[in-house]
């Protein structure tokens, strides 16, 4: 038996909460009916202090264990805190309206948890919670912020019809089954850009495109969309991997010109260099002399000269096989060119 008659519940995002009701005198842990995670608790009784608070118009459920199927009133006339709350069985809000803030930060919710066609006339703030269950949105109306920061949704969630007045944060959101997760993305991407936001509304284009790509084929979703699209340019939202994948491909090509050679070409003036003491002496302990530095330096100068196309002509390839790998990185590097500018220019024009 507790203690002390009134509810020991901690919230862990207000340390300054104390729940008013008292304990039940067989709680464990000193909780309250309606913070008692106990599934064999007297729901009845649940449901009674439930209406009675509702009927008050007290909607601060800040921690509530719910043990059955959960349908509260359709209109939230003040603030509705459901932080921490935990949903054992099905929650219906379809067609709820919360005329001011809907908080339910880190919201457990084992079961169906349905939004269709609810008004959230202010903040609405999901941010950490978890759907284990699917998570339905159709035609839900967020008038002010949708904060989804960290949200975990374990099975589908759907947002058909969703619109976002105002915007959707959605940083850090899990969505495990990807069937019709684009649509999420896309909608927040609208609102971003709407609000002028490019920065967020790419954001929210990648996550777009990468729900999309993992709605494919298993060929599609992790070798050629995930190769060529993902990776390579990040769906037009990171110019700087085209950079990335272009320095390895002219590295891999200086390394194999070093195999297979190059037409050969004085080196003219290396001795006459102002620093060439200096340098003599610093790669000395490597057992490389400039005139070796200078070699490799003419395979990545003659490697980069190749995959921009440039053609200068001071050096050629000699071998049969250098003149295949100058072919591929020639023809290779006009595409990845062309790619980084649209890539670039895509970034820049926004």
């Amino acid at each position: 038996m507790p203690k002390t008659k009134k509810c020991q519940f901690k919230s862990k995002h207000y340390p300054n909460y104390k729940c008013p009701e008292h304990a039940l005198e067989d709680s464990e842990n000193g909780y309250c009916i309606f913070h008692e995670p106990k599934a064999d608790k007297d729901t009845g009784k649940f449901d009674e202090e439930i209406k009675r608070k509702v009927d008050k118009m007290n909607y601060d459920f800040t921690g509530y264990w719910f043990p059955g199927d959960t349908r509260l009133p359709l209109t939230f006339q003040k603030t509705a805190r459901f932080t921490e709350a935990t949903f054992k069985g099905k929650a219906d809000f379809s067609a709820a309206t919360f005329t001011n803030w809907a908080i339910l930060v880190d919201a457990t919710f084992e079961d169906e948890a349905k939004f269709d066609m609810t008004t959230f006339g202010q903040l609405a703030d999901f941010s950490n919670a978890t759907f284990n269950a699917w998570a339905s949105f159709i035609h839900a109306t967020f008038k002010g912020r949708g904060d989804f920061v960290g949200t975990n949704f374990k099975d589908r969630a759907t947002f058909g019809g969703t619109i976002f007045e105002d915007l959707a944060l959605l940083d850090g959101v899990k969505i495990s089954v990807p069937k019709h997760a684009d649509v999420l993305f896309r909608k927040a991407k609208t609102a971003w850009h709407r609000e002028g936001n490019y920065i967020e509304e790419g954001k929210c284009h990648y996550q777009e495109m990468d729900y999309i790509r993992k709605q494919k084929r298993w060929d599609i979703r992790y070798i050629w969309a995930n190769l060529f699209h993902r990776c390579l340019h990040g769906y037009g939202e990171k110019p700087h991997r085209v950079i990335l994948w272009a320095t390895v491909i002219i590295t891999a090509c200086a390394l194999l010109f070093m195999n297979f050679g190059i037409g050969e070409t004085r080196l003219f003036g290396v001795e006459q260099l102002p620093t060439y003491n200096i340098l003599k002496i610093l790669l000395r302990p490597y057992n490389l002399s400039l005139i070796d530095l200078a070699n490799i330096g003419r395979y990545f100068y003659f490697s980069v000269v190749t995959f921009t196309t440039l053609g200068y002509g001071d050096l050629r390839p000699v071998h049969p096989i250098s003149h295949l790998i100058s072919s591929i990185e020639a023809f290779t590097g006009m595409f990845m060119m062309a790619l980084f500018v649209l890539t670039f220019g895509r970034k820049w024009r926004r």
